[in-house]
């Protein structure tokens, strides 16, 4: 008869090369989330501001294009592979809206597809959805959203970023 911590230690051993053989990495549906901050404006002279809840506003009086970079879960290619991207953010020009763009490129930095969506103006929340998109492999996505100027004390932010990948 073996020992209780003789089982116990064999059965501990067992679940450590179970978990190693297993690997670890991002999977469909995971949905990975960027903050608004993490986006980038076009220069370091563009207004932009982050806040500590991790969004970013536009404190310029004219519109900016902004970019939110994204990272892939898998090298691999293939039809509809980026499933949904929803851009949270809140617009706060009552007459101007702007725009989100996602943009799937091959491994040269060709545009291979790529989905839009609009909002207009007025002082409310918006969430973006894109997708489905095609990627190729060893490719990669960007993501561009359009700010609109400051309207008068007030300014549109971006919250953040949720992107889900097929695998």
């Amino acid at each position: 008869m073996m020992p209780q911590t003789s089982i116990k230690t064999l059965a501990l051993a067992v679940s450590l090369c179970t978990l190693s053989a297993t690997p670890f990495y991002s999977t469909a549906s995971d949905w990975k989330s960027y903050p608004g901050a993490f986006c980038q404006g076009p220069n370091s002279s563009t207004d932009l501001r982050r806040s500590g809840n991790g969004s970013l506003s536009n404190w310029q009086r004219s519109p900016v294009t902004v970019h939110c970079p994204v990272l892939r879960d898998v090298q691999a290619g293939g039809s509809n592979r980026v499933k949904l991207v929803r851009i949270s953010l809140f617009n706060n020009h009552r007459s101007v809206g702007g725009y989100c763009r996602l943009v799937s490129l091959n491994s040269s930095g060709s545009i291979i597809a790529w989905d839009q969506y609009n909002w207009r103006g007025g002082f409310r929340n918006v969430t973006a959805s894109l997708g489905p998109l095609n990627a190729q492999s060893w490719g990669s996505y960007h993501i561009y959203c359009r700010l609109p100027g400051t309207d008068g004390a007030r300014k549109t932010f971006i919250r953040n970023v949720r992107v889900d990948e097929n695998t």
